[in-house]
């Protein structure tokens, strides 16, 4: 049985600030408090290198996808590069499977010998 979800308040935020910009869909950008220093660390042009270095590198680690293995039922799911009709399940421990997205769920490709 599932939980019922409460109805949401339609009552606005109350944000204290300075509106700034007027956007679409009543949207509002809003500086909300003064100029604080930023570290050398998080300055645009170190972000801007710290970018350029991650993405020169193909892919991510797979601690980042994966994290300390203790969720097995974790998959990574990428394009076969030969038929882009089909993924590829990786699971965390290596384990390759083929299959396609049925109704929102994969489902192996039975191979034939």
């Amino acid at each position: 049985m599932a939980a019922k979800k409460k109805p949401s308040s339609k009552k606005p935020a109350l944000v204290s600030g300075q509106a700034v910009a007027s956007l679409s869909n009543g949207f509002v950008l809003i500086k909300t408090s003064a100029h604080r220093d930023i570290p050398k660390s998080k300055e645009p042009h170190h972000l801007l290198q710290k970018a350029a270095k991650a993405l020169s590198k193909p892919g991510i680690p797979r601690s980042a996808v994966f994290g300390d293995g203790t969720n097995k039922r974790l998959f990574s799911y990428s394009l076969d590069s030969e038929d882009p009709t089909r993924l590829v399940r990786v699971a965390f421990d290596g384990t390759r499977r083929v299959g396609r997205l049925v109704n929102g769920k994969f489902q192996p490709i039975k191979r034939v010998a």
